[in-house]
């Protein structure tokens, strides 16, 4: 570059003739006159380099030039091309950041330099220089943008095909909260996302509304209604503040009428949606990898910046965060006040095409809202993807000021999910009290973090990453004990297990895994305890079992404590005999739980809850893998199912009479010269007749792909009322576990 040119009076005719200036009045840019610098620069050099420091603006007065951004697989994307009179670093300079993206030559250029000091003191003395840089930073923004996510959909695009597709675009801005589509709309447009985060519902018989899929950005929404002419099935809301491209029917036409060879990609990311839904498989979006975490305050002793701190620390394996807070951002813009403008205020766009900046470079951003509700901290939940609400443990339970006025109180429900986070003292034994936390608050996860273990954080920042290891295990008597051995060797593997829970047997050993108790305190306690709960005949009117046992042995185990309060999350289920339904228990006395969940149809007697009757949950699910899935999200879930789809207990002598005669089964085993028949009785039959519906519904749940890892030990010689081969049944377990989890892992 050489540094001469014109005079002064020609660099400010060329200043003030350019798109980002074109002031009214020359007097705010005359002052500065002496500080513009001319350079010029031949064909293929690069003026800047995508990750440097920002240290001018500048205007390009003769040539040609083309932005380029590196992508994920290395290759340089050119995301626009510059010409005569157009801005380079303006962005840059704006939001006082590194350069995004590299300025390479085409044509020998020429152009002046504008320090940033320089348009600095503009911006100060003169708004409307800054609002006018401002409202042409955001058209450039969403043009880089745009041309990201069509390379993501269509692959590289030609400059003409760009500018088609640009002169048919509508641009659509959602608020949080904010609605896109109804279900039964006309399905005259599709939509492109461009930033922000969208969840789509369909509406249930009982008018609530059911979540069906997140788009992300470089997902596309609404094209299959726009090719069928279907009305909506769906309707889709904005999570976040999100961008949107919309392209109406007509200029679809238009475009395919131009540019035909784009409709190609269209047809085929409908035909792949439409072959992972079926199979099961969840697409990934350009801009998955980005996560925006907002941090509210729960309590007022809380130390948010503490804990975002470890949070990012715990973070950082998995790629770079960024903390912020609203003193933070001020620092890093240089500008005192910023992180609070409002929205109408030349600031705001600043901030906003900061902080999209800010997603482009981090895998995590921790948005950290002040302790009252601020314009950061309302910013902070409108850029959410997931609200952690943080407190105290030992802290007064009811919401503090900020949650009620952002989440409590609003015309439109938050739809991003939100999790509740108790910070304990190290010397926690239990925690207590989490239910009043939970009744005023709308959270579908809680977790308790301990200060001086690593693993606590550990399994949070599994849960918002969508890694979090779920595990699920199925009802099954005696047969229940290959669970411990699945235990046993899940821990021999390092994989851990972040969320566990389970039917009958299996909600009794998920809840001692909850606990905290190893493989072989499980043992020793498990197996007799279960021997005797399953005990006590009584005149069988209602069950053969008078379930004063089991009453019994599961008091003694879990008396006075609540499922909330383990520092493993856990569910068991049982059914509603009364009304047909799964009833799932996350929260209240973890006895009253696991008794409902241990009451097998005849052979103990049904809990009474509120007037209906409750039984094992294996009457309708007895390996609950759906539930897993739902309060998993992305993560894995290992599913173990000890109930063989063929029972050896209900296989007869093929010479046996077709109807069995319980007198003939006492009368054979009084004769002595009568052969040792296999009848099965009446509490095998009882028990198979339970399993019976749920084996058919676990096979279609396989079929769906719902568990990641669906386990099956071979435990058809065990008898599934035979508690003494405790210790065999779970060898079964773990060697065949250890073998498929060994597999799973190098797979």
């Amino acid at each position: 570059m050489k540094k001469s040119g014109p005079s002064r009076s020609e660099l400010l005719d060329h200043v003030c003739s350019a798109k980002l200036f074109r002031p009214s009045d020359k007097q705010p840019l005359e002052q500065f006159v002496e500080q513009f610098e001319w350079l010029t620069l031949p064909a293929g050099e690069f003026l800047l380099k995508q990750g440097e420091a920002s240290d001018s603006l500048y205007v390009l007065v003769t040539g040609k030039a083309q932005a380029l951004i590196k992508q994920e697989d290395g290759h340089e994307l050119v995301v626009g091309e510059i010409g005569v009179g157009e801005p380079i670093g303006e962005m840059e300079i704006l939001t006082n950041d590194d350069y995004a993206a590299s300025v390479r030559a085409v044509e020998d250029m020429e152009l002046i330099q504008v320090p940033r000091w320089v348009f600095t003191q503009l911006a100060r003395k003169h708004t409307e220089i800054l609002q006018q840089m401002g409202q042409y930073v955001v058209q450039r923004m969403r043009r880089n943008q745009l041309t990201e996510v069509l390379y993501h959909i269509f692959g590289k695009q030609d400059e003409q095909s760009l500018k088609a597709l640009e002169a048919e675009a509508e641009w659509v801005q959602l608020l949080s909260g904010e609605v896109l589509m109804h279900a039964g709309d006309s399905g005259t447009s599709m939509y492109l996302l461009i930033s922000g985060r969208l969840q789509a519902v369909v509406p249930d018989p009982d008018g609530s509304e059911r979540i069906v899929g997140d788009i992300h950005p470089g997902e596309s929404v609404g094209e299959m209604e726009l090719i069928s002419g279907d009305s909506r099935l769906a309707s889709v809301y904005a999570c976040r503040d999100s961008t949107l491209v919309k392209l109406s029917r007509q200029s679809c036409f238009r475009l395919v009428q131009k540019r035909p060879e784009l409709m190609g990609p269209i047809v085929q990311n409908i035909a792949d949606r439409l072959r992972q839904k079926n199979q099961g498989i969840t697409a990934h979006a350009l801009s998955n990898k980005t996560l925006g975490i907002a941090l509210v305050p729960a309590s007022p002793r809380v130390n948010l910046i503490e804990f975002a701190q470890r949070l990012s620390r715990a973070l950082m394996g998995r790629g770079g965060s960024l903390l912020l807070n609203s003193e933070i951002v001020d620092s890093l813009m240089g500008t005192p006040g910023i992180s609070n403008a409002p929205v109408d205020d030349p600031q705001s766009v600043r901030l906003v095409v900061w902080l999209n900046g800010q997603e482009h470079r981090h895998r995590f951003l921790l948005y950290v809202a002040d302790s009252t509700a601020t314009g950061w901290s309302k910013r902070c939940i409108r850029q959410a993807d997931h609200i952690l609400l943080v407190g105290e443990a030992g802290d007064d339970p009811r919401p503090e000021p900020i949650e009620s006025e952002l989440l409590l109180n609003r015309d439109r429900p938050i739809r991003v999910p939100q999790s509740l986070i108790l910070l304990h003292p190290p010397s926690t034994e239990q925690p207590l009290g989490t239910n009043a936390w939970l009744t005023p608050r709308q959270v579908k996860m809680h977790h308790h973090i301990r200060r001086d273990r690593a693993a606590d954080m550990e399994r949070l920042v599994r849960f918002l990453v969508g890694e979090a290891v779920g595990l699920v295990l199925g009802g099954g008597a005696a047969r229940g004990f290959a669970h411990m051995g699945v235990i046993r060797a899940l821990e021999e593997l390092g994989i851990p297990v972040d969320i566990v829970g389970g039917t009958s047997v299996g909600s009794i050993i998920a809840a001692a895994y909850a606990f905290g108790w190893n493989y072989e305190t499980m043992m020793e306690v498990i197996p007799q305890s279960t021997k005797k709960g399953f005990s006590g005949l009584t005149v069988p009117l209602v069950s053969v079992m008078s379930g004063k046992n089991m009453d019994d042995v599961i008091t003694q185990f879990a008396s006075g404590i609540y499922i909330e309060d383990l520092w493993r999350s856990y569910y068991c289920v049982s059914c509603n005999l009364t009304r047909a339904e799964v009833v799932v228990h996350r929260t209240g006395p973890l006895q009253f739980g696991l008794r409902a969940s241990t009451r097998v149809p005849g052979i103990l007697p049904p809990m009474n809850h509120n007037g209906d009757l409750l039984v094992d949950g294996g009457l309708l699910d007895n390996v609950p893998m759906d539930i897993m899935r739902d309060l998993c999200g992305d993560g894995t879930v290992i599913a173990v199912d000890v109930t063989p789809s063929i029972s050896p207990d209900m296989m007869v002598s093929s010479q046996s009479d077709d109807s069995i005669s319980g007198w003939r089964m006492i009368r054979d085993k009084l004769n002595p010269f009568a052969g040792r028949g296999n009848t099965p009785g009446i509490a095998a039959v009882l028990r198979r007749s339970v399993e019976l519906g749920c084996v058919y519904t676990i096979q279609k749940s396989v079929r769906r792909n719902i568990a990641d890892l669906y386990l099956v030990p071979p435990l058809g010689q065990f008898p599934v009322t035979n508690f003494e081969y405790a210790e065999d049944i779970a060898g079964v377990g773990y060697q065949f576990a250890k073998e498929k989890l060994s597999e799973w892992q190098r797979k």
